[in-house]
């Protein structure tokens, strides 16, 4: 038997057809035990019970046939069919994995830089505040041993200096804030045109099975 039909109407009917087989399984009467010398198997005529367990039978062996041959299909589309997603070529089943699973590892590495940023930013806050403050204090009352009036300019220079050589700095070698949005942008423009390039793909290609 041989069937065409758009990608879209193939995935469809695969939730249908799997829906056929299981419960055609269920009605399934394929075998059971008799009396040997009983007129009856189940309340039928011998002959009818066996050409309703072979009927039923050859009626699940065909929508399985049905349902592997539109799967296999499928699946053969989405490797050989190119679609452009956020300005990147892909195959179907690329830009699928992607959606499923894949752009989980962007994420977490985005999640990765923010979280990086966010604690070196609060430690260079923590560090250059109150703390950094009270420090150049001590080391400059230290310094001027209590006679802090008899230089006061230069007493006050002495607290910027101590202040500028130990302050906290971000050590950025990779520019995260650049890497944060850049993958950012990546992961939203993704998301954003992904199902409609599936969709579209879907809906104006066609595939025949056989079965």
């Amino acid at each position: 038997m041989k069937e065409t039909m758009k990608v879209i109407e193939a995935i469809g009917q695969l939730k249908i057809q799997e829906d056929r087989i299981a419960k055609a399984m269920q009605d399934l009467d394929a075998i059971t035990a008799n009396r040997i010398t009983a007129k009856k198997v189940k309340g039928l005529a011998p002959d009818t019970y066996a050409n309703n367990a072979k009927s039923a039978y050859d009626s699940v062996s065909q929508l399985i046939r049905r349902y592997l041959a539109m799967k296999e299909a499928v699946n053969e589309f989405n490797a050989g069919t190119k679609i452009v997603v956020a300005g990147q070529e892909m195959s179907v089943a690329s830009a699928l994995y992607l959606k499923g699973y894949g752009l989980e590892q962007k994420k977490r590495l985005l999640y990765n830089l923010q979280k990086q940023l966010i604690t070196a930013k609060k430690k260079m806050d923590a560090e250059n505040g109150d703390k950094l403050d009270e420090a150049a204090e001590r080391h400059a009352k230290q310094n001027f041993e209590g006679d802090v009036k008899a230089d006061k300019l230069r007493y006050l220079e002495f607290i910027e200096e101590y202040k500028d050589r130990n302050q906290f700095v971000l050590i950025d070698p990779i520019n995260i804030e650049d890497k944060i949005k850049k993958l950012s942008d990546e992961i939203a423009a993704f998301e954003a045109g992904v199902d409609t390039a599936i969709q579209i793909a879907n809906a104006t290609h066609d595939i025949t099975i056989e079965y």
